[in-house]
């Protein structure tokens, strides 16, 4: 079970799907991270319409939505849909991390606790 955290409320610049990771896309209004190049701020607590508010957690410990298999303590970024995947940058290639993983996750569509800690990770 995720254990409480931080979270903000931030505008949802389009519809935003629960449990994925989100980025900064104006000021103090958010969106999909899409790449693992991308900054994710937090995890969108909620399905959130566009133009509504969104909760977004940016510490503790958050249930995130797995991409494919990631193995426990493993740094996450995005994929396409903002679901978490393990950080694997080419040398010198930087990915924006939103944790690590606590847990493992099997394969897509697992939801796993990741202790949120956004930051970069150069290969």
């Amino acid at each position: 079970m995720a254990q409480r955290g931080q979270s903000i409320a931030l505008t949802a610049a389009i519809a935003l799907t629960g449990r994925t990771l989100v980025k900064l896309s104006a000021s103090k209004t958010a969106t999909t991270a899409v790449a693992a190049a991308d900054q994710p701020v937090g995890v969108v607590e909620f399905d959130t319409p566009a133009g509504s508010g969104a909760t977004v957690m940016v510490s503790g410990v958050a249930k995130v939505r797995a991409g494919a298999a990631v193995a426990a303590g493993a740094r996450v970024t995005a994929d396409a849909q903002g679901r978490a995947v393990t950080a694997a940058p080419a040398a010198g290639v930087n990915n924006g991390i939103a944790g690590i993983a606590l847990e493992a996750a099997a394969a897509a569509g697992d939801e796993i606790d990741v202790l949120l800690s956004p930051g970069v990770f150069q290969g």
